[in-house]
């Protein structure tokens, strides 16, 4: 393609591998996206639930792995300006606080993006969503002091004991001080999944996950319908009132349509956001395929043609349209056709939050964390019950930096970029087997952890310690041994293309 020839024929091959510039070169389509899968527990093949999200914005958002310790020291006031973050919200936490992990932001340790607390709720946050202008003239953010995508996690997964209290947390937030920001955001927990979205600056609606369904959302408004009353429903208690009274809507409750009323839905909606939910769908359930252009009106909550495996959800998270016309990393690419893939090189971390409530949680929820561009990526299993996080997955800033984890995916990720169509099928023949049978050691680790739970809880949790940083201790192996292999072939693949350039 003629923008990485560009690109890597006015480089130095040292930057080709570490020069924060030339990733960022590397951008297909636009930035600052978020595509969120969510699966119930009837809906996939073990009665795993699923929540999956890719985190878009920039491949310089060097993410961290952290565990947060309980604490009995409240109440504490929590402030995002004092942490460095994007405005001056606060909060009071309650007097105990629950132990949580969390993938955030290097800089600030916040941005947490995903975690499990000791109360074995889960949390993804935010898909970023977009108000109406009209709508946000009457109700308008709360920028300078209201929550956003920097706080959710940390301030959530503190104190919330379900998913449904999550919900309810997080809206009284919104009602009491504001969302900074419009944003989607996941919780599960053993019993079932949320959806929660903003309608305004101080109004929200939220839903619960139809057991034997599967829900994806792309930088869009999603949820339709509202049920005041409904056990499965929950939202701002004059949500249609006000849109009646503001008249946003003017039509009976029974007729309320949520995202219609209140979100955005333009031709950026429609080449950038609604084709992934699209292709979601598509590729879980090929019998009920569609045109892309019918994607306005997809259905809110589908069910697969078959249960869903983990090996499901991860490939739709890695698929970015491969070997159709729609692929921007492919030579049979039209750009005319332009649609925003769900997987781009924009993806900083790539996470799948897995509840099997069959477990216990300390090993029944596992964060599976790819870091960068999921379909070059590598996915690692870290157990809640895993504390003592490897000092690789807590190193790094925006400029590269050897014993970091994130720059050692990048590193694979900006060589693969050499020559996609070539090297991708190399990285992914490498990380799918390492992948494959990271789960089957993770299957005899789990039986043998049950036998010695039951009568050495404490041996058993030094086993699970042991077994999971030996599991990421071998990931990071292996993605060396690829990155160098990658190396050499990726300079062939400059040098072919230098030589046809200067013909």
């Amino acid at each position: 393609m003629d923008f990485r020839v560009r690109i890597l024929m006015g480089s130095c091959f040292k930057n080709l591998l570490f020069g924060a510039t030339l990733v960022l070169s590397f951008l297909p389509q636009g930035a600052s996206s978020c595509t969120t899968i969510i699966a119930g527990n009837l809906a996939t093949v073990d009665g795993t639930i699923y929540v999956a999200r890719n985190a878009d914005n920039s491949p310089l958002k060097v993410p961290y792995y952290l565990f947060h310790e309980a604490s009995t020291k409240g109440p504490t006031r929590y402030s995002t300006r004092a942490k460095g973050g994007v405005n001056d919200f606060t909060i009071t936490l309650p007097a105990k606080t629950l132990a949580y992990s969390s993938i955030p932001n290097w800089k600030t340790k916040i941005h947490g993006a995903a975690g499990f607390n000791s109360a074995g709720v889960g949390i993804s946050a935010t898909e970023t969503i977009y108000i109406k202008p009209e709508v946000l003239k009457k109700d308008p953010f709360n920028t300078r002091t209201g929550i956003t995508e920097d706080d959710i996690v940390d301030v959530i997964l503190a104190q919330a004991t379900s998913a449904k209290d999550g919900v309810r947390i997080l809206g009284e937030i919104i009602k009491q001080k504001g969302a900074g920001e419009g944003f989607g955001v996941a919780f599960v927990d053993a019993r079932e999944a949320w959806y929660l979205e903003t309608a305004s600056g101080h109004r929200w609606m939220a839903r619960r996950v139809p057991n034997d369904c599967y829900f994806v959302a792309a930088n869009q408004g999603r949820l339709r319908d509202f049920r005041a009353f409904d056990p499965d429903f929950a939202g701002s208690v004059d949500l249609i009132d006000w849109a009646q009274k503001e008249v946003f809507f003017k039509g009976s409750p029974e007729a309320f349509d949520f995202t219609a009323v209140f979100h955005r839905n333009d031709e950026r909606d429609y080449r950038e956001n609604a084709p992934r939910v699209w292709q979601a769908q598509r590729l879980l359930t090929p019998s009920k395929a569609r045109e892309w252009r019918d994607s306005r009106e997809l259905p809110l909550f589908a069910k697969a043609d078959r249960k869903i495996t983990l090996a499901d959800i991860k490939r739709v998270l890695r698929d970015h349209y491969a070997s159709t016309i729609y692929d921007p990393y492919t030579e049979g690419y039209r750009p005319q056709e332009s649609l925003r893939p769900i997987s781009i090189f924009d993806c900083y971390q790539s996470h799948i939050l897995t509840v099997r409530p069959n477990l216990p949680e300390e090993v029944g929820h596992v964060t599976w964390l790819a870091l960068g561009m999921s379909a070059l990526s590598l996915y690692v299993p870290f157990y809640q019950g895993f504390h003592d996080i490897p000092k690789a997955y807590q190193t790094g800033t925006e400029r590269q930096k050897a014993g970091s984890a994130y720059w050692l995916f990048r590193r694979i990720q900006t060589l693969a970029m050499a020559d996609f169509a070539h090297l991708k099928p190399i990285v992914r023949e490498v990380f799918d087997a390492f992948e494959d049978k990271t789960i089957a050691r993770m299957r005899r680790f789990e039986a043998n952890y049950l036998k010695l739970r039951q009568n050495n809880p404490r041996k058993a949790a030094t086993e699970l310690t042991r077994f999971n940083r030996e599991i990421i201790e071998d990931a990071l192996s292996c993605a060396q041994a690829l990155a160098d292999k990658l190396e050499g072939l990726a300079a062939e693949a400059v040098s072919k293309r230098d030589r046809a350039l200067r013909k």
